[in-house]
């Protein structure tokens, strides 16, 4: 327990900063969090101790400014054969995930919850699709399996946000599968305060508290967890847990069978290899098409890309990776999808070799 709290709601000094779903600050009145060095401490005292190699940090969210730092000191003054889990909030950059890489972080969950605009907003998480994307990607390029949650049934997502979500989903197929959570209604946070003050809700536990204790007992506590009628349109639900099915499937399954450490990645020599259909395809770029995926492999505002490549050049990269999949396009900003690797020849052919019987050589 390295902080109680979160450290992204800021209601104590603005209304409403805060993920609208969540109570966590007002659970712990506030914020706070021990120094690192303390952390350490206390992981390397109790690792001994209780003999444990793996450590949960039950902390809501790591700090993306403080994560280096934080990993520095883990990886100094922790025994190298301790791994750890965390929570992280989605605005990572490349340096934070090395830098957890190198400390020994095992397995994570980021605040996913969400890879449409409109649900992103309603929740106030204060990040984009583009943003949730991209840190799914550079956990699947470092290796680091990501426990990540989609909700469903959060009270002011709309059919048409559920739509662009189902449409999301095909471009993340080849990073780690999220799992779906149906949405809890919890005391104190925004969302139910604001539900309490502008509906007819009628506030009480939670149903499935009803049955742990006889009647009279249960309706003098007050249970956290609220009751909520799941408003989701039952045959949006079915179609969106399907296709996350599928895609935990045949992930797993394509990453066992054929013993590949990415589904879809881009070469040093300017070949995209897609295993997202468990049949290979391979793109050889050419020599403006690779250097435009190497300026994308971040998101990227599309305007910067204009004084290096041509409007038309432009245009059509767009639309042709675009229909493929193979990038993310949205309000302006642009990202390769494909995990950028460098490796020689030998290793490739170890690794895309054989696949559906078809024999891939490296020009």
């Amino acid at each position: 327990e390295g902080s109680r709290g979160c450290w992204y709601d800021k209601r104590h000094i603005k209304s409403g900063s805060a993920c609208k779903f969540c109570n966590l600050s007002s659970t712990w009145s506030g914020y706070r969090q021990k120094s690192f060095e303390k952390q350490a401490s206390e992981i390397s005292q109790l690792s001994i101790k209780y003999n444990v190699r793996k450590i949960f940090f039950t902390d809501a969210a790591m700090q993306p400014k403080k994560i280096n730092e934080q990993f520095r000191l883990l990886k100094e003054k922790v025994s190298p054969e301790i791994v750890f889990f965390v929570e992280l909030r989605a605005n990572l950059k490349e340096e934070h995930v090395i830098n957890m890489k190198n400390g020994k972080l095992d397995h994570c969950q980021i605040g996913i919850e969400a890879l449409d605009k409109g649900s992103l907003m309603k929740m106030n998480k204060g990040v984009t699709p583009m943003q949730n994307i991209y840190s799914m990607k550079l956990l699947e390029k470092y290796n680091i399996p990501n426990a990540s949650n989609l909700i469903l049934g959060f009270p002011y997502t709309e059919p048409k946000d559920y739509e662009e979500l189902y449409v999301t989903l095909d471009y993340v197929k080849s990073y780690f599968p999220l799992q779906v959570v149906e949405f809890s209604m919890l005391a104190d946070s925004i969302v139910y305060e604001e539900i309490k003050k502008n509906s007819n809700y009628i506030d009480s536990n939670h149903q499935n508290f009803t049955n742990y204790l006889p009647t009279e007992i249960n309706e003098k506590i007050f249970y956290v967890e609220r009751a909520f009628e799941f408003n989701l349109n039952p045959d949006i639900k079915t179609k969106i847990i399907k296709k996350l099915r599928d895609w935990n499937d045949e992930y797993h399954v394509i990453k066992s069978k054929y013993n590949v450490e990415y589904i879809l990645c881009l070469t040093n020599k300017g070949i995209i290899f897609d295993l997202r259909n468990r049949s290979i395809l391979k793109y050889k770029l050419n020599d403006e098409e690779f250097t435009l995926f190497k300026e994308i492999d971040k998101p990227t505002k599309i305007d910067a890309l204009t004084s290096s490549f041509s409007e038309s050049l432009l245009n059509n990269f767009i639309k042709t990776m675009n229909e493929n999949k193979l990038i993310f396009v949205q309000d302006g900003w642009i990202l390769g999808l494909p995990v950028f690797i460098k490796t020689s020849r030998e290793e490739l052919r170890n690794q895309y070799e054989l696949i559906h019987g078809e024999r891939i050589f490296i020009q």
